[in-house]
This record gives structure tokens, C-alpha cells and sequence, in this order.
């Protein structure tokens, strides 16, 4: 599927390859919703950040409007490389505006928050996939509630993102727990960060 070539591209842009997907959850305001306070998403990093260690992926279920609660990002706040201060929460931010459908991609040094839901009748709902590069522990633990046929019939690119190929971190007794086909890649240098996409995510977003 196009859209899922796009969030694999979006990972690699962002946080390199491979990733872990840390978590996945459900973002949804109804109407009248209030804001989330501003923030980032490595907020756990110590300051000042050298560069992006995560990416969220947003599947906008419904329209992303200003009216209806869209995430809200102040723009071009991931070169600051810190979570915001107190006289930050100041700063004017602009709705990620997207048709129900597209894919947000957020550097997770931006910093967002979600909007206002000023509609009266007009839900708005998101899916976050939230993916790290393998040396952070992810926060769900994919290996107790998936269901084993993930393990035994994912395809490669599935169980990297779950863990179950791993490259310098996560091994077992020094070797991946699922067996590489092809070989361990162990000594294979990782596929670095691409700067192909750069001019188009300097506000630290990207919409497709």
C-alpha cells in the first residue's frame, strides 16, 4: 500500500532505519473538547537534544480542522532542540490541517498540542504511531499481547518494528531472536537518516 510505504519513508527520513513502533493509541476530541497543554514527545531526553530520537505518525480517521480540534504545532520549534518553558505556552501555533485519510509526520522535538473542538456536532479522531530508534525501550511491550501468527507469518519490516529482528539492541545470547533469512545483518551498516526530505519538513511536519 502507497500509505504504508509513506510512513516507512517518514520513519526513515526522521529517525533512520530501523525503528521500533513504540506505541500506537487513539487521539480523539468531541465537541466542545479543550486543548492539551504544549508539548514534545522526547520530552524523556536530557537538553539540549542533539537531533530527533522519535517520530509520530498521525492517520487523521476525520478531517483535521482548525474548528474541530486538528493538532496545533507551533512552527519550526524542533531546531530549538528543548521541551517548551512556561513562556513558551505563549507562543502562536497553527493547525495541522489534513482531509480525513492523510498522514502527518512529526518530528518529535515539535512542539504540538491538541486544539479546541469549537464544532457543536463534529468529532475529530486520530491514530498515533509513535516509532524510536531501537536503543530506546518501547513503551508497550508488543511481545505478551500480540498474537503469536504476528511472529510466524509478519513480514520482515513487521518484526523489526515489533523487535523481534534486532540489530545491536534487543538480542538474545548475542543473536536476534527471529532468524534473518538472509543472514544477520548485524555488521551491515544501518540505512542513515536521508536529508532528501528536509525542505519540506523544516516546519517539522509533513502531510501527505
Amino acid at each position: 500500500m502507497a500509505e504504508v510505504a509513506d510512513e516507512h519513508a517518514a520513519t526513515v527520513v526522521v529517525a533512520g532505519w530501523p525503528v521500533l513502533l513504540s506505541n500506537i493509541s487513539a487521539n480523539i476530541t468531541g465537541p466542545g473538547g479543550g486543548e492539551m497543554g504544549l508539548h514534545a514527545d522526547q520530552g524523556y531526553m536530557p537538553e539540549p537534544w542533539s537531533g530527533a530520537q522519535a517520530i509520530n505518525i498521525v492517520w487523521c480517521v476525520d478531517d483535521f480542522t482548525d474548528a474541530n480540534g486538528a493538532t496545533r504545532a507551533v512552527p519550526g520549534s524542533h531546531t530549538l532542540n528543548r521541551a517548551p518553558q512556561d513562556d513558551d505556552h505563549l507562543e502562536p501555533t497553527v493547525a495541522l490541517e489534513a482531509p480525513a485519510g492523510s498522514m502527518i509526520a512529526m518530528d518529535a522535538r515539535l512542539w504540538h498540542q491538541t486544539g479546541n473542538n469549537r464544532t457543536t456536532s463534529s468529532t475529530r479522531a486520530g491514530i498515533f504511531a509513535y516509532y524510536t530508534p531501537p536503543i530506546y525501550l518501547p513503551q508497550e511491550n508488543w511481545w505478551l499481547p500480540l498474537d503469536p501468527s504476528v511472529r510466524r507469518f509478519g513480514s520482515e519490516t513487521l518484526r523489526i518494528l515489533f523487535g523481534y529482528q534486532a540489530f545491536a539492541f534487543g538480542r538474545v545470547n548475542g543473536a536476534s531472536p527471529e532468524p534473518w533469512p538472509d543472514g544477520d545483518p548485524f555488521a551491515t551498516p544501518l540505512v542513515p537518516a536521508t536529508t532528501a526530505a528536509q525542505p519540506a519538513a523544516q516546519q517539522g511536519a509533513i502531510t501527505s
